[in-house]
């Protein structure tokens, strides 16, 4: 979700309460994670945030961030400050199981797709 290199030892990730910390692959790998790991996903609205450090308001802890429903939720301010999501840029994911995000970038809502049920 970001092309800066940082040292991806390991990784937490967050949605909503719920914190979930995961080892990280090889540079390049992807990782897929259940959502229902991650608790109550989607609803009207929420965001996850991905951490390589558990420092939730600061820019240089957060990788990649994602919003659906509406902007504004609270990882987003951290999100626009490292550059991995544009102010008030949300999914609009109606009634989707899930997201998906093309290419290596995610850092707006034009760059994800919402999954139908």
């Amino acid at each position: 979700m970001t092309n800066r290199k940082r040292n991806t030892a390991g990784i937490t990730i967050c949605a909503s309460s719920t914190v979930l910390k995961a080892a990280m692959s090889a540079p390049g790998e992807s990782v897929r994670v259940d959502a229902s790991d991650l608790g109550e996903l989607f609803g009207d609205s929420g965001e996850v945030a991905l951490y390589l450090a558990p420092e939730w308001s600061n820019p240089d802890a957060i990788v990649g961030y994602v919003q659906w429903g509406k902007p504004g939720h609270k990882r987003e301010e951290p999100a626009i400050a490292a550059g991995v999501w544009e102010e008030g840029s949300f999914v609009v994911a109606g009634e989707a199981s899930g997201l998906t995000v093309a290419g290596p970038s995610g850092n707006s809502a034009e760059a994800w797709s919402a999954t139908p049920a």
